[in-house]
């Protein structure tokens, strides 16, 4: 394998694992954590841990972004030139990493639209969750395509 398409591989696999282990990790194990604590604490809490993953959210989204356009378009979009449906599931897997990679920024954002995601992080979180796996079933189909 060409080394800075194993590169790129790794980068994309270590940005994707960051990015929904964090999102579980906030779901699972703080957000029930800090739900029992009183609200200016809690509040105090949400602030820094909202500022701490924005620095590492945004840039595994430009990571994912940078390093599975590389895999797609010069590693493994010619060697499926044949097979419509390979290509067909590669855009379904890119419209719900956008539509996970849009959650995410809604979570973490100050943008007004958003303000009902960030009313309920643990349903938002959950449905990322639910998207993040589904593009991880559909990576493990194509890879053995």
């Amino acid at each position: 394998m060409d080394p800075l398409a194993l590169l790129f591989r790794w980068t994309h696999v270590a940005a994707v694992l960051v990015a929904v282990g964090g999102s579980f990790f906030l779901r699972f194990v703080l957000l029930p954590s800090a739900a029992v604590l009183p609200d200016e604490p809690h509040q105090a809490l949400r602030a820094g841990v909202l500022r701490r993953w924005k620095l590492v959210v945004r840039p595994c989204i430009l990571l994912i972004l940078i390093s599975g356009g590389y895999n797609y378009f010069f590693v493994t979009r010619a060697a499926h030139a044949e097979q419509p449906a390979y290509h067909l599931m590669i855009l379904v897997k890119f419209i719900l990493a956008l539509a996970v990679f849009t959650i995410a920024e809604g979570l973490i954002g100050r943008a007004p639209p958003f303000e009902f995601m960030r009313r309920d992080p643990s349903r938002w979180l959950a449905i990322n969750l639910v998207l993040a796996a589904a593009i991880v079933a559909i990576s493990g189909y194509l890879k053995l395509s």
